[in-house]
């Protein structure tokens, strides 16, 4: 949310609709006290009360013209749009993984937010819920955004190397993959240090608690697979899978913590009786090194196991996958075992390590 002043006494007001996207309104307060809205013509209509629009997994206030007013001079003593901070961060987040945003963005963000003017206790309880909320906003945003380069990276792949043919399919639009790259995981634990760090100066700065950021890496806020990156990516996974009859929702354990440059791939195939495994295999391990290893040193031993079966016989899917499986159980990786699939073409697995 972001709000200027008139010199002519109105309030030009920029938040966030039901559709996420950003709508601007001028507000002004006539000499009775109620509450006006001046269109683009010019033309007034009374306004008793401007209602926070609603996003299903955020609180929201219900703010009127004194409280927008009172939060621009004393911010301390105000409660933020969580709304608003809501696409905000998330926005953010986006530019920051594409590269359009650096690091010193994300901590000018954060600093803008938390703003604290005053030394009483009513100020420092405020700004103490504040960060907390704050951390919670951003590590929802930086979680799902590391996500989304995985499974884009995921499609991408699966894509640009054959493995799947059905790409826009109606049908199918390339669910039933499963795609970790511990890259991201760790992208994704860079920025979390990066707002514990924020946060904690301004706790010191404000004489406030910083808070138990284990305790709100644990937050029910969200429904949409919380705060961490293993719990978004559970949620993002099974809803790629759902489609293939993979409803369990966790596969990797939540508090699972990869090797630097480990990278799992499992997804059923669309290849015909002409297809070359062997040199599939092959073009799949190069596309990995010079598309997606580009610079690492970590992550160079390779399993691929490609299949292919009949109905009647999935002996050598099984096969292909339990070797797959024997990498998690020699690395004392805690991994959902699901049923046996019924694939509806072959099978493809990498781990990358």
């Amino acid at each position: 949310m972001s709000s200027v002043i008139g010199t002519d006494g109105t309030i030009e007001f920029t938040y966030y609709n039901q559709r996420s996207q950003k709508e601007t309104i001028r507000l002004r307060q006539d000499t009775s006290g109620e509450l006006l809205r001046v269109n683009d013509d010019g033309a007034e209509e009374f306004m008793y009360k401007y209602e926070g629009v609603g996003i299903f997994t955020t609180p929201l206030p219900s703010e009127n013209y004194n409280d927008i007013i009172s939060k621009m001079k004393n911010s301390a003593n105000s409660t933020i749009g969580w709304n608003t901070v809501f696409n905000e961060s998330f926005n953010l987040m986006k530019d920051y993984y594409a590269g359009n945003k650096g690091s010193d963005d994300v901590k000018s963000y954060i600093r803008n937010l938390c703003k604290c003017n005053g030394n009483n206790e009513v100020a420092k309880a405020q700004a103490s819920k504040t960060l907390s909320l704050v951390y919670e906003y951003m590590s929802r945003a930086n979680s799902h955004n590391a996500v989304n380069q995985n499974m884009s990276e995921a499609e991408k792949m699966i894509v640009d190397t054959g493995i799947r043919k059905d790409a826009g399919n109606q049908f199918s639009n390339l669910k039933g993959f499963v795609y970790y790259n511990a890259d991201y995981y760790y992208s994704y634990i860079d920025m979390q240090d990066l707002f514990k760090e924020t946060i904690s100066e301004l706790a010191s700065e404000y004489g406030i608690d910083e808070p138990v950021y284990e305790t709100l890496d644990k937050s029910n806020r969200f429904p949409d697979g919380g705060t961490t990156y293993n719990g978004v990516w559970n949620h993002e996974t099974y809803n790629e899978n759902v489609l293939h009859y993979l409803n369990e929702y966790k596969f990797f354990d939540e508090n699972y913590v990869p090797e630097e440059g480990f990278l799992f791939c499992e997804s059923e195939l669309r290849y015909d009786d002409a297809t070359d495994l062997k040199r599939m295999a092959t073009e799949i391990k190069r596309y990995v090194t010079e598309k997606i290893r580009k610079t690492s040193q970590k992550g160079k031993n390779f399993l691929v196991e490609l299949s292919k079966h009949n109905m009647q016989d999935l002996s050598d899917v099984k096969k292909s996958r339990n070797l797959i499986r024997k990498y998690f159980g020699d690395n004392d990786i805690i991994y959902q075992n699901v049923r046996d699939r019924r694939w509806t073409g072959d099978y493809f697995g990498l781990i990358l390590y």
